[in-house]
């Protein structure tokens, strides 16, 4: 049993069991994929409206995981993004729940960007090079959800005017990415990654207490025309695949689970003197599937999630000062929450019909622009209708202020944003347990008000600071509290496990960048408090996603023109948990006395990462980039407890705690990077 959220042991442990033997050094690409970098800005942008932004060079100068290269993983490096655990398959901004973030590609939501564990993403580096976060601070035009908006995106039309390549065979996956102009403005790119854990380390994965079957592949496509400098037409394809099995000896129980995203979308883009539009079509599809088997009983849970929509807006320079973007949205939602089907154990749950929901937004922003101040506003109107009678019309208002002094910046807003979908499930690693549920009137739509002052300056070349103060107030956050065995009950619904709480986010970040000829690095620092509600009680608690106080520090050091050095040190408060104060026996059964939800913390997070890499080109008119990076990650074997697991003895009668601390105590990797 987990503390804090009682749930997820032996999932948790199956996690544990397939991921330690493939912790080795793994090879792996990163290319900036034919892009001549021209000059060095610095490791991590921080914009007026306090968004950020990286790119694949900025990738590369982290510490390696697993020889991965991640836009995911370096995202933990930024002020106010936390996760509440070295696997966590997931990221909370700004104190919010994992669920309440949006991830696109290409403009295109990609419902679960990560492979198992949250080891690392499904995007490609090569072929999405761009990765912005936006974090509070967002026009009435932006997706519906509360928390940050994670965008990856290929290059603009002609950034990449040859053919360019880059490949990798490591221990861990095979992957390949290559782009081509075909002429007549028309540019071909794609990439592949399969992994052969199975393969190279089935003696690791196979032994007298079980076997373990794992393996992942993802697969990308892009296709950009730009018929004339002011039309653009793109094409986005992306697939992903996971699998896992784990059978356990003598028992046989086998788990398994396997899930996938799918996306496909068109996008037609017009630059012009006095507008500039885009329009966008896409289909983006989610499907998982969690089954346990152990002598001739079993259960499989199944949920599939689906969106269709048509989008799009336009900027239109109505004169120097004043710009109006409307802008719209159709989106058709279809999903099946949990279908649980169970054999040999109490009855068949009944079928669980797919749920159909649908949405229509219109939305307006205005900015005027006076000297150094800028005055924004806007709003999103929306229709939502799904199951039964909810059928909702809403508005969301935004406001804002920003003055302008070219090395200093001060950004004042309010606004107001809503979530449709609901995510919940059993557990924060990304297994196959989590679904999808659509507002409806048991579940209605998540609200938020956010509140925010931004301020960030540059006091001198080089150098720049930043940071943030907000404030907001949540409404109807869900939660999940069923369990696995509540699933095979033949009245099993999952909307009547799922609970509304209300709450707030509070806190402030920091960051402090230096871009020097030699030396780069982020120093950061953020405060956050998340409090909920119970409505059932009245009474307050921590969310289980605060991190309380959280500091990030990325060094980068290059030693001439081949060697480069790098380190990351993080420094966190633990995460909360429900203790338990009393345990007893009634009988032959063992009882448990908890505390106040979520009042105690873990101990203190910290770790230490270290990286190196050597570079250098080879060959003649068409030259070849090489590039050697080696990682230490967790340098100095600090034990990070990651959760508290309980045990008792019937022999005994003695209870004991135990403390699964992380995957690893120090995770060397190497890679080998070849392009053109």
């Amino acid at each position: 049993m987990i503390c804090g959220s009682r749930k997820g042991t032996s999932l948790f442990r199956l996690l544990l069991l397939c991921t330690l033997p493939v912790c080795a050094a793994v090879p792996d690409t990163l290319s900036l994929g034919g892009v001549e970098v021209v000059g060095r800005s610095p490791l991590t942008r921080l914009h007026r409206d306090n968004s950020l932004n990286f790119d694949a060079l900025s990738l590369s100068s982290a510490p390696r995981t697993l020889g991965e290269s991640d836009a995911l993983n370096y995202l933990r490096l930024l002020p106010g993004v936390n996760t509440i655990s070295d696997y966590s398959a997931g990221i909370s901004i700004d104190g919010m729940d994992y669920a309440a973030n949006q991830y696109l590609i290409n403009g295109i939501p990609v419902l679960f960007p990560y492979h198992f564990g949250g080891i690392f993403s499904t995007f490609s580096p090569s072929l999405y090079p761009r990765t912005t976060v936006a974090k509070s601070i967002r026009p009435a035009l932006s997706a519906d959800c509360l928390g940050g908006i994670i965008s990856v995106s290929s290059p603009r039309p002609h950034t990449r005017d040859s053919v360019w390549a880059t490949a990798n065979a490591g221990m861990l996956a095979t992957s390949v990415a290559a782009g081509m102009p075909l002429g007549h403005g028309l540019t071909i790119a794609a990439s592949a990654r399969v992994s052969y854990v199975e393969i190279l380390y089935r003696r690791l994965l196979e032994s007298g207490n079980g076997s373990i079957d794992f393996g992942f592949r993802d697969f990308d496509l892009t296709a950009t025309w730009a018929p004339d400098a002011t039309n653009t037409l793109r094409v986005t394809a992306h697939y992903n695949h996971d699998r896992l099995a784990y059978r356990q000896m003598p028992s046989e129980l086998l788990s398994a689970m396997r899930w996938h995203n799918a996306l496909c979308g068109l996008e037609w883009s017009r630059h012009g003197d006095r507008c500039h539009q885009e329009h966008r079509v896409y289909h983006s599809s989610f499907a998982n599937r969690l089954g346990m088997t152990v002598s001739g009983m079993g259960a499989a849970i199944r949920n599939r999630f689906a969106q269709t929509a048509i989008e799009g807006h336009a900027e239109l320079y109505i004169s120097p000062s004043l710009t109006l973007t409307p802008g719209y949205a159709l989106t058709a939602y279809r999903s099946v929450p949990q279908t649980v089907d169970s054999h040999g154990v109490g009855s068949e749950a009944p079928a669980v019909a797919t749920e159909r929901a649908c949405q229509a937004s219109a939305s307006l922003d205005i900015a005027w622009q006076r000297g150094d101040i800028r005055l924004s506003g806007g709003s999103r109107l929306s229709y939502f209708g799904a199951r039964g009678a909810y059928r909702r019309a809403f508005a969301d208002p935004y406001a804002g202020v920003l003055l302008d002094r070219g090395r200093f910046s001060l950004n004042l807003s309010v606004a107001s944003a809503r979530q449709y979908v609901h995510t919940v499930g059993l557990s924060e690693v990304g297994m196959a347990s989590n679904f999808r549920l659509c507002a409806d009137e048991t579940l209605p739509a998540q609200h938020a008000w956010n509140f925010t002052i931004a301020a960030r300056g540059t006091p001198r070349r080089g150098l720049s600071l930043g940071g943030d103060v907000f404030y907001k107030i949540i409404s109807r956050q869900p939660e999940y509290t069923g369990s696995i065995l509540e699933m095979v009950s033949a009245d099993y619904s999952p909307r009547a496990y799922v609970h509304p709480y209300d709450g707030y986010n509070a806190g402030a970040s920091v960051m402090l960048s230096y871009s020097g000829a030699r030396v780069e690095g982020t120093a950061s620092y953020s405060f956050c408090r998340a409090q909920r509600r119970d409505p059932a009680t009245g009474t307050c608690f921590t969310a289980s996603s605060e991190v309380r106080h959280s500091a990030k520090l990325h060094v980068v050091w290059r030693i001439g023109r081949h060697w480069e050095a790098s380190g990351v040190f993080s420094l966190s408060s633990g995460r909360p948990y429900t203790p338990i104060e009393a345990v007893y026996m009634i009988g032959e059964r063992v009882m448990m006395e908890y505390g106040a939800r979520n009042s105690a913390t873990m101990p203190l997070y910290h770790r230490l990462d270290l990286g190196g890499a050597y570079k250098f080109e080879t060959g003649g008119r068409h030259r070849l980039r090489h590039r050697v990076d080696i990682s230490l990650l967790n340098a100095y074997a600090r034990r990070n407890i990651e959760l508290y697991t309980y045990t008792f003895n019937s022999t005994t009668l003695r209870f004991r705690r135990r403390e699964i601390c992380s995957l690893y105590s120090t995770l060397p990797s190497l890679s080998y990077s070849l392009s053109f």
